[in-house]
């Protein structure tokens, strides 16, 4: 079990997004809250936009799968595909074959 902090967030989230996405980095915020789901990818009524993780993972593949996977969602919203309107459609696991060759296994739920 390993208890998430802020700082390992952003720390991973920094490594994919320099690597992959390159979202910019005003859009990456984290909150850290007690929710039955692993992670959200969430928009306010003014725009902002955060993800909210869990506190604790069983482990750190778990978290680190789960991290991209809401910033694949953050990238959706910042650039949307005009064809693909679905959560977890065409645009969503396109990102499989670039983030498999780096252990981050998509799925559609955790």
């Amino acid at each position: 079990m390993i208890k998430t902090n802020l700082n390992t967030c952003y720390k991973t989230a920094n490594y994919f997004n320099k690597m992959f996405f390159e979202i910019p980095r005003k859009h990456i915020n984290f909150i850290l809250v007690d929710i039955p789901e692993w992670g959200n990818f969430c928009e306010g009524h003014d725009g902002d936009v955060w993800i909210e993780m869990g506190k604790t993972y069983p482990n750190y593949n778990l978290f680190k799968n789960v991290l991209v996977h809401e910033l694949v969602h953050m990238y959706q919203w910042l650039y949307p595909d005009p064809l693909d309107k679905e959560d977890h459609g065409p645009s969503f696991f396109r990102w499989n074959k670039y983030l498999t060759e780096h252990g981050v296994v998509l799925e559609e739920t955790y």
